[in-house]
C-alpha cells in the first residue's frame, strides 16, 4: 500500500486515524483496512488525494461550457437532416430538445460533485449530485444513440456506422456496470474508508464505467467533423457588418477572411 502524506496519528484503541488536510483535521474510522490485492479507486483518489482532486476539479469544470455548447451543435445537426421532417419528426424533436437540457444537468451535477468533498464540504450535496449525474448520464447517452440510430439510412458513411456502434455498445457497458458502481460508491459516501482502494472487482467495474463514458463522447468528435464556423467581418465598433459576397472577391478589403478557400485552392494548383 502506497504511503498517503496526509495520513498522521492512529488511534489504535478506537480504530481511528486522523486525516489532516492542510488545516483541516479530521476522524477517519479504519472499518475497511487495506487488503493486498486490492487496487485504486479513481473516485476515492480524487476523495482522498490532494493534488488528484484539483485534476479532477479542472479536468470537469474546465470543458463544461464546450461540452454543453457541443449539444447544442448536434441537436441543431440534426435538426437539418432530412428524416427530420418526416411523420415521426414529433418525436425526434421531442427527444433531441430534451437531450440538451438532460446534458445540462448531467455536465452541472458532474460539476458540483466533482468540487464537493464528503469529509470537509457537504456529503448530501455530493450524494444527490453524484446520483443525478449516473442517472441523468445513463439517460443522455441512451436517447443519442437512439436519435441516431433511428435517423441512420444507406447514405450514412462507414465511419457514421463505426460511430454509432460505439455509442451503442459503450451505452449498453455503462448502463449495466454504472448501477453496480452507484451502489458500492454510495457506501463510500455514506462511511468513507481511511484509503482509496476497493477489491479488483469493484475497481475493474469503474475502470469500465469510466472508459465507456469517455470512448462515448469521444465519439461525438466523429459526428461533429463537417461542422465549420463562419466568422463574420465586424466594423471598429464591434458591430458586424453586412454579409456582402463581393467584399470577399480577390483584391477587396474582406479578401483575407477567404484564407481557408484560398489555400484549398493553392493545394489543388488553382488560380484564386
Amino acid at each position: 500500500m502506497e504511503k498517503i502524506d496526509h495520513y498522521t496519528d492512529n488511534r489504535f484503541a478506537l480504530n481511528q486515524i486522523w486525516v489532516s488536510y492542510g488545516k483541516l483535521l479530521t476522524l477517519c474510522t479504519d472499518k475497511y483496512p487495506f487488503e493486498s490485492g486490492m487496487l485504486p479507486s479513481v473516485l476515492r483518489q480524487v476523495e482522498i488525494k490532494v493534488l488528484t482532486n484539483i485534476f479532477f476539479r479542472v479536468a470537469v469544470v474546465v470543458p463544461m461550457a464546450v461540452r454543453i455548447f457541443l449539444v447544442m451543435i448536434l441537436r441543431n445537426s440534426l435538426r437539418k437532416n432530412e428524416e427530420y421532417d418526416s411523420y415521426r419528426s414529433t418525436i425526434y424533436r421531442f427527444f433531441n430538445d430534451l437531450s440538451v437540457i438532460v446534458a445540462i444537468i448531467e455536465v452541472f451535477s458532474q460539476g458540483i460533485f466533482s468540487i464537493v468533498t464528503i469529509r470537509f464540504d457537504y456529503p448530501q450535496l455530493y450524494q444527490y449530485t453524484f446520483t443525478v449525474f449516473v442517472m441523468t448520464s445513463s439517460i443522455y447517452m441512451f436517447m443519442r444513440t437512439f436519435l441516431l440510430s433511428a435517423l441512420s439510412n444507406n447514405d450514412c458513411e462507414y465511419i457514421d456506422n463505426v460511430s454509432l456502434f460505439v455509442k451503442a455498445l459503450c451505452t449498453l457497458v455503462y448502463i449495466w456496470t454504472v448501477s453496480k458502481f452507484h451502489d458500492t460508491h454510495l457506501q463510500f459516501i455514506l462511511d468513507p474508508p481511511c484509503h482509496g482502494y476497493v477489491p479488483q472487482g469493484q475497481a475493474i467495474v469503474e475502470y469500465i464505467v469510466i472508459s465507456s463514458y469517455l470512448i462515448f463522447h469521444l465519439t461525438h468528435l466523429i459526428d461533429i467533423r463537417d461542422i465549420r464556423f463562419l466568422c463574420y467581418p465586424r466594423t471598429c465598433s464591434g458591430e458586424c457588418e453586412p454579409v456582402k459576397p463581393e467584399n470577399f472577391q480577390p483584391g477587396h478589403k474582406y479578401e483575407c477572411c477567404r484564407s481557408y478557400e484560398l489555400r484549398q485552392r493553392q493545394l489543388l494548383g488553382q488560380s484564386t
